[in-house]
């Protein structure tokens, strides 16, 4: 009975120790093995920011314009407006006035009044010329005439001078067609058309004028006297003369209401006043200001310098507003500049219309972030898992294994790794094995290195 007693005793004593044994060797393994984390690997698009330097750019521009007669001239008295500046419909942009226009309209007056006395005298002496219907009908027909002659000549001439030629024998149908082959060929559809359109309009003058003629020589037997045509003449002449004094004298008048005050057709920004105060503006068509056209807003224009990094349209940038906060928008179009370097456009946030004046009359530059997204799917590691750097870069990886007390520890194994592209926090690969093959390890703490072993921190597989 003792003896049983003392075998019994001595199993308790050794399952106590071998008990101990196995808590301290764990504990022991435990204290010398290099503890490390799971990295968090996953498949997916890597999201990069791109630093993108921007200016403002107006895409579309509108001419405002203005048209002045030949003999007239316009000064500058007042510009409202300057680049950058955003206005509304009605907004004064400009006031100008007539060059000496009262004085001329003076001068004009007094032209008008004098022919005025010159009909009614011719009234009071010629008064009693009567011309019958028939003569009326060929007096009509000669003024019909001799209209469709000056029409068809100023035609012919402007043709002319638009395809070269000095001889009026060359102008004919296979000249015209050739000269819009030859402008067409060119790319200039536009030329080609306007050819065409001006040989038509000419051949339609050409018609009526030989319809005039046609007319004229059917009534030649009730053509007027001499002495009354040279009388009736006189008269036309004079009435002529008044109606062109009238002419002028109304161009003058709705040439100074106009440029009084030149305001903006629509809303939109000035991009560029063509002119200045004080300035003189000759007859003929003038650039006054660009504008962009209506619904058109300005943009951020940024040039991708580096060619290695695409930035697509939608994609998410953003702006600062002041040293403290930022606002998010999107890049609304991309293209290629005049030297073919790529471009994109950012639409402008509110909170810097504002300042876009103020910008584009500094040249001023703004910093921003853009954050693009990859076109295909890779395997995404923590930056802080990736090893070495360039062609030499590489990660750990654990190699499960069970041990005798039942725990798992993880040997070392070295791979290399092809970085594809990275930002801040996270590396792309096109290792795509490291999404199911053994944990990725990094954060150890305690240097590792390939052959030994390693724990997982509190155990998480």
């Amino acid at each position: 009975m003792t003896l049983k007693k003392f075998a019994l005793r001595g199993m308790i004593v050794l399952a106590v120790v071998i008990a101990l044994c196995v808590l301290f060797s764990g504990t022991f393994r435990s204290l010398t093995t290099a503890k490390v984390t799971k990295a968090d690997v996953k498949n997916g698009k890597l999201e990069t920011a791109t630093v993108l330097m921007g200016k403002v750019v107006f895409p579309e521009e509108e001419e405002i314009t203005i048209q002045v007669p030949d003999d007239l001239s316009l000064t500058v008295q007042r510009l409202y407006v300057t680049p950058g500046e955003q206005v509304k419909k009605g907004t004064r942009l400009m006031a100008a006035m007539v060059t000496d226009g009262d004085k001329k309209l003076a001068e004009l007056q007094e032209k008008y009044d004098k022919a005025r006395d010159t009909l009614d005298n011719w009234d009071r002496k010629h008064g009693e010329i009567r011309l019958s219907r028939n003569e009326e009908a060929w007096m009509n027909a000669y003024t019909a005439a001799r209209t469709a002659e000056d029409q068809e000549l100023e035609l012919r001439h402007a043709l002319m001078a638009n395809l070269g030629l000095s001889n009026a024998n060359d102008l004919n149908e296979t000249t015209v067609k050739k000269a819009a082959k030859a402008a067409k060929d060119k790319g200039d559809k536009k030329a080609a058309q306007a050819i065409l359109e001006e040989y038509n309009n000419w051949l339609t003058a050409k018609n009526a004028m030989t319809d005039a003629q046609k007319k004229l020589k059917s009534l030649d037997r009730y053509a007027v006297e001499d002495s009354v045509w040279t009388t009736l003449q006189e008269k036309n002449t004079t009435i002529k003369e008044k109606e062109e004094i009238e002419d002028k004298m109304m161009a003058i008048r709705q040439l100074q209401k106009q440029v009084a005050e030149i305001s903006a057709p629509h809303d939109g920004y000035v991009i560029e006043v063509k002119t200045q105060k004080d300035a003189v503006i000759n007859g003929g068509e003038t650039d006054l200001f660009l504008i962009t056209p209506e619904g058109k807003d300005p943009v951020l224009r940024a040039e991708l310098t580096d060619r290695r990094k695409t930035v697509q349209k939608g994609a998410v940038v953003s702006v600062p507003i002041d040293e403290w906060m930022r606002v998010e928008t999107k890049v609304i179009a991309t293209g290629l500049t005049k030297s073919g370097e790529p471009y994109v456009d950012v639409k402008i946030p509110e909170d810097l219309t504002g300042r876009i004046s103020r910008m584009v009359r500094e040249n001023e530059e703004i910093k921003m972030k853009a954050t693009v997204r990859a076109k295909d799917s890779s395997t995404l590691i923590p930056k802080a898992a990736v090893r070495g750097s360039g062609e030499n870069s590489y990660v750990y990886v654990g190699e499960a294994h069970q041990s005798l007390f039942g725990d798992t520890r993880y040997e070392v194994k070295e791979v290399k790794l092809k970085v594809l592209g990275e930002n801040e926090k996270t590396v792309s690969t096109d290792n795509n094995e490291l999404t199911w093959s053994g944990p990725v390890i990094y954060l150890e703490d305690r240097e590792i290195a390939e052959g030994s072993y390693v724990m997982l921190r509190d155990g998480k597989e």
